[in-house]
């Protein structure tokens, strides 16, 4: 029985793929297995991981009959998975060469359910690394801690879904039922949520050990839209039906309202039959978290601007609300100064007529 079971969805990636597996076949871990589920690419990818899987035993390659998905390849791959623990590499990405030694100590040592490590965003386009500074960050006070339990913290975890940074425990996985969604967008987070909600603890390894790649075919929201929803109610009916729901429930939804507020802001470009439907089930759902927690809940969760956006997004028309907000945004192209961050680096962005200055924060 190997070590740690690496999976990797794969779907035309010819370009990458070679990267994504060498930085796994040359591990400093060797008792490794690697199972690639190809997810019936149109390109060279299958053939690419036949190749490697002729030279080195440790390959696993599966192919799907029908495309669906990385969260449904994903699950394949755990099926088959006999490893002790679980890592996920996506295939347009890459390892340190210590990644799978170094997940697979601390998780270990310390006899977690899951644990974190940190990464890189590689920007294809500026050819520049950039250590991500965000997600970790808000762990900060616990970052030493062997045996975090989610219950026990008073601030915000859920903004942490996607899987390629985290080491699991496979026996943790299987006896909780947790896999991916079937959703083509955020079917990470699905899966993410459930771990969190099963958890007895976890730990935090504050080591880059993953390179994710930045390039123009990252985003897959615009056609899956729905997908966005359809996991954020999921994961909300997995938050009150966990055995801690008075600890997750209220969290989640503050996350929730935010990340979708995000999200609608992201689709500026869309068809506004499409953005209209989108703006629509967005207030039903949150009409549906008034109704259920209140709305003193979730005042308390949201500083006074975010409360104050939410209560409009709620109580105004899908014309009333994109109005207001063409409106502040032609205003701030006048004149603004704000704040941004971007890959967890944080700049103070002055916009005059149109032109931006930005100019980088010190940290404190």
């Amino acid at each position: 029985m190997p070590k740690v079971s690496v999976i990797l969805p794969v779907y035309n990636v010819e370009k990458y793929i070679r990267e994504a597996l060498d930085s796994v076949v040359n591990q400093t871990l060797r008792d490794i297995e690697i199972i690639c589920v190809d997810d019936c690419s149109t390109d060279n990818s299958y053939e690419i991981l036949q190749e490697y899987a002729q030279k080195d035993s440790r390959f696993v390659v599966l192919k799907q009959e029908v495309n669906q998905g990385p969260g449904v390849a994903r699950n394949r791959g755990l099926d088959v998975a006999t490893g002790d623990y679980i890592m996920f590499l996506d295939p347009d990405d890459w390892y340190e060469l210590d990644a799978c030694e170094s997940a697979y100590n601390q998780i270990v040592k310390n006899n977690n359910d899951f644990a974190y490590f940190n990464f890189s965003f590689f920007i294809e386009k500026e050819d520049r690394f950039y250590l991500d500074r965000a997600r970790l960050k808000l762990f900060e006070k616990d970052i030493d801690n062997p045996h975090i339990r989610f219950s026990a913290l008073d601030y915000q975890f859920w903004g942490f879904g996607e899987c390629i940074y985290k080491i699991y425990k496979n026996s943790f996985l299987k006896q909780n039922f947790i896999k991916f969604g079937v959703e083509r967008f955020c079917e990470d987070l699905f899966f993410y949520v459930h771990s969190v909600v099963c958890a007895n603890d976890v730990s935090i390894l504050n080591k880059s050990l993953y390179n994710y790649r930045i390039h123009n075919n990252n985003t897959i929201f615009k056609p899956n839209y729905k997908d966005l929803l359809s996991v954020h109610i999921k994961n909300y009916e997995t938050c009150k039906n966990s055995s801690n729901p008075e600890i997750f429930v209220n969290k989640y939804v503050v996350y929730s309202i935010k990340s979708l507020m995000y999200w609608y802001k992201q689709c500026g470009e869309f068809d506004s039959k499409i953005k209209k439907d989108f703006y629509s089930d967005i207030k039903m759902l949150y009409k549906k978290f008034i109704n259920e927690i209140g709305k003193d809940n979730i005042k308390k969760g949201l500083n006074k601007k975010a409360y104050k956006k939410f209560r409009k997004f709620v109580e105004y028309d899908f014309i009333k609300y994109n109005f207001q907000e063409n409106m502040k945004y032609f205003i701030k192209q006048v004149f603004s100064i704000e704040n941004h961050s971007k890959f967890g680096i944080k700049h103070k962005v002055i916009t005059i007529l149109g032109i931006k200055i930005k100019i980088k924060m010190k940290e404190r």
